[in-house]
């Protein structure tokens, strides 16, 4: 195996090396005839010209030719791949038939996570190599610097004094991070152990939100100090998002995802969803409704046929797409295959008028839609790009954006986007005129976009997309996990861990060599185009995400026939199934990427309700808001401040007067006093009974709000000393040009409509 792929890259580099030489001839041989003709031929110069021109426009041709046949080739190496990894595995089931294999086959035709969860702990929970596995350390480099991270916690956490809670938040700082030394990898969490991980994985996070938890309830540390170290670790660690690929009818399959997601209880966790394309039709479902609504009424068999479950979705005809033969007559006729205006009316029917705005008010979920606007350009610099959500469009409806998220050229016309005004009044919703379409022909799933906004930092991609099943593996089939490296070392099978070395590499070589050639061409405008749009982006975007479920297909979802039918009631509830099976060998991953931000934002809430409180009981008129200093809290700028919603108002209850005040701490502890005779609930609530200790309490952080007020004060006062001297500056400059002006001030041009009587210095006195 090794000696083939040697072999493999040999004549890849012997091929690149032809290459560049056949390019730096030619060069040489066009700078020839470029600039001296006349040494190899004698003709007039624009023949010349005609004939280069000629010979270049035929090279570019070869050019193309040449990657798209290379192309070609790579999707043909990566079906054979998949072909033979299909063959092995039935080898192997038809030849051995291993426990762990027939186990995990009865596990992905579970009816229920409760069902999948017994079968894993009867098939790998008792047996010993699950165990070892969990407890060895050897085969994970980072396993020391995990447990002296959690030794250093577990000091800093245990010691009660400054000096310890000084060191404990500094280590966190340090620690509390994004797949922290690799401890999200897939490698720890392999279908065969669908309930476990390594143990000190679990154990550096246990430790971890312990310590959270300590800094959060610790006395020692002032309330805005401990709320500001809990911003910059949020910013530090972001935010998880649930992204649903596009896919024709086949992202009904999303509704099998969100279904596993509530089954397993990690819905409510995730905060963020954006759709694309068909996807938007799932995500807008998940930003308007309730969970127990989406239990109801959108995951049940019947959503894709009778909505309301009263007959009048089948009296009007509404349905996303008509047969078949009904698509290939109207394609005759308009040159798409689905009436724009009938899945208009489709889309009202299911969203009505709802706006992103009403919809995350009433659910607290971030929905976001990608578009993108018609014929745009070739260049991704040039794409003209709109991810819709409460933020950016809080007016646009959900129905119109849905409709031009689908809008796929040769399936659906362009689509204008509609808003709600203040009246209510559905109207156009006109950006530059333009008309946009299906946003998966530029990005599948708009990365970039949604870390900037919310500070999405891990993403879980649901990829459903028909031709993307090449390079994107089944998450419920065995096939999946037949030649993996943990289940390879439950026989001891050395042979197949090479093998499933060089698949690997052969695998991602392919696909990356798709990747680079497709990114080639659209870079040089030379990949063709589908109605005025480069499908160039098809090929070179990023499908995968930090997490991705992807169902196992039939053969007619397999190559697209099942993108354009709509689902029956049969097909509805094989995608409902088929896709809550995706998401069950994810769940341990996903419990584990989503404790440490849950906890963040538990602590974080229950900080910001402490506050809230003391604002409320504070009601002396001299103490200045920290709404109008910095803004109305620290988490103001944080990009995900709008996932979380908040209970009650986070107005002061005092207001801040713009002159500059100053507390002396005679006032201050008078104002503690009056705090604490005023305070018995939020003494209660606390469970302190020295009013002595909460008084004392309650005057440190007086104290400390008042000191960051005298600073921010010196701050600004700073500044307007500054401003200040830049305006004389300025003035004297003005006076010095008009001295050393040459022209006479009786015969200077005077302005029209300017009152000739003021001088440059007298309007700047003025």
């Amino acid at each position: 195996m090794k000696a083939m792929q040697n072999v493999l890259v040999e004549r890849e580099e012997q091929r690149d090396i032809l290459g560049t030489r056949f390019v730096v001839t030619m060069g040489l041989v066009f700078m020839v005839l470029a600039f001296s003709p006349q040494l190899l031929f004698k003709a007039p110069m624009f023949l010349m010209w005609t004939l280069l021109s000629a010979v270049l426009a035929v090279l570019q041709g070869l050019y193309v030719t040449y990657q798209l046949i290379m192309i070609i080739v790579n999707l043909g190496t990566l079906t054979l791949l998949l072909a033979l990894r299909r063959a092995y595995t039935m080898v192997q089931v038809l030849g051995r038939r291993p426990v762990w294999l027939r186990v995990l086959s009865a596990m992905n035709k579970a009816s229920s996570w409760d069902e999948y969860c017994a079968l894993a702990q009867e098939a790998f929970g008792a047996t010993k190599a699950e165990e070892d596995w969990a407890n060895a350390e050897e085969d994970m480099p980072s396993a020391t610097l995990l447990r002296r991270a959690i030794k250093d916690l577990k000091d800093a956490r245990t010691k009660d004094d400054d000096e310890s809670a000084k060191k404990l938040r500094f280590t966190l700082s340090g620690l509390t991070k994004r797949n922290h030394l690799g401890i999200e990898a897939a490698k720890w969490y392999p279908p065969t152990a669908p309930l476990k991980t390594k143990n000190v994985i679990d154990e550096y996070l246990q430790e971890l939100t312990e310590s959270l938890h300590h800094v959060t309830h610790s006395d020692q540390v002032p309330l805005e100090e401990k709320l500001s170290f809990l911003n910059r670790v949020r910013r530090t660690v972001g935010i998880t998002a649930l992204c649903l690929s596009g896919g024709g009818a086949t992202t009904m399959f999303h509704g099998g995802h969100l279904l596993g997601l509530i089954e397993t209880g990690l819905y409510d966790k995730i905060h963020v969803v954006s759709g694309t394309s068909g996807g938007s039709i799932m995500a807008a479902m998940v930003g308007c409704k309730t969970k127990e609504e989406m239990i109801k009424d959108v995951l049940i068999p019947t959503v894709s046929t009778d909505y309301t479950r009263d007959g009048e979705q089948q009296r009007r005809n509404l349905r996303f797409f008509p047969p078949l033969w009904k698509q290939m007559l109207n394609f005759a006729r308009t040159r798409v295959l689905v009436d724009s205006q009938a899945f208009k009316e489709t889309c009202a029917f299911y969203w009505g008028d709802i706006t992103f705005q009403e919809a995350h008010e009433r659910t607290g979920k971030v929905l976001c839609i990608s578009v993108s606007a018609q014929r745009a350009g070739s260049h991704s610099d040039s794409v003209q790009r709109l991810l819709m959500n409460h933020v950016t469009t809080p007016h646009v409806t959900l129905a119109s954006a849905v409709a031009a998220s689908c809008a796929l050229p040769g399936i659906l016309r362009p689509m204008r986007l509609e808003a709600k005004d203040a009246n209510g009044i559905v109207a156009p919703f006109e950006v530059d005129g333009v008309e946009w379409v299906d946003g998966s022909i530029q990005a599948d799933t708009p990365f970039r976009r949604m870390a900037t906004l919310f500070n999405v930092s891990n993403f879980v991609v649901c990829q459903v997309n028909f031709h993307v099943r090449l390079v994107v593996e089944d998450s419920s089939s065995p096939y999946a996990v037949s030649l993996s490296p943990y289940t390879i070392s439950l026989g001891q099978d050395n042979w197949g861990a090479n093998i499933w070395s060089a698949y690997n590499r052969l695998f991602r070589g392919a696909e990356l060599s798709i990747r680079m050639r497709a990114t080639m061409l659209s870079k040089l405008g030379l990949m063709p185009s589908l109605y005025g749009n480069d499908i160039g982006k098809v090929f070179s975007q990023k499908y995968h995400g930090d997490v991705t479920i992807s169902p196992r297909f039939n053969y007619l979802q397999s190559i697209g026939l099942s993108a354009l039918c709509n689902p029956t009631v049969a097909a509805m509830q094989e995608y409902l199934d088929g896709g809550k099976r995706a998401v069950w060998p994810h769940v341990s991953r996903l419990r584990r990427m989503l404790i440490l931000e849950t906890c963040l934002a538990e602590n974080w809430q229950h900080l910001r309700a402490i506050r809230r409180q003391s604002k409320h009981n504070l009601q002396a008129p001299n103490i200045p808001s920290r709404d109008t200093i910095d803004d109305d809290d620290d988490d103001a700028n944080l990009p995900n401040n709008a996932i979380l919603p908040l209970s009650g108002s986070t107005n002061a209850a005092v207001s801040f007067a713009r002159s500059p005040i100053i507390i002396s701490k005679q006032t201050s502890r008078a104002v503690a006093s009056s705090v604490d005779s005023t305070s018995d609930k939020s003494v209660s609530q606390r469970g302190s009974s020295n009013d002595a200790d909460v008084a004392d309490t309650r005057y440190r952080q007086l104290e400390w709000e008042y000191r960051r007020l005298q600073t921010r004060f010196e701050r600004l006062r700073s500044e307007n000393l500054d401003l200040r001297r830049r305006l004389e500056d300025i003035r004297h400059m003005c006076t010095s040009i008009e001295l050393t002006n040459p022209l006479d001030a009786n015969t200077a041009p005077t302005p029209k409509n300017s009152n000739p009587s003021l001088t440059p210095s007298t309007t700047i006195n003025k």
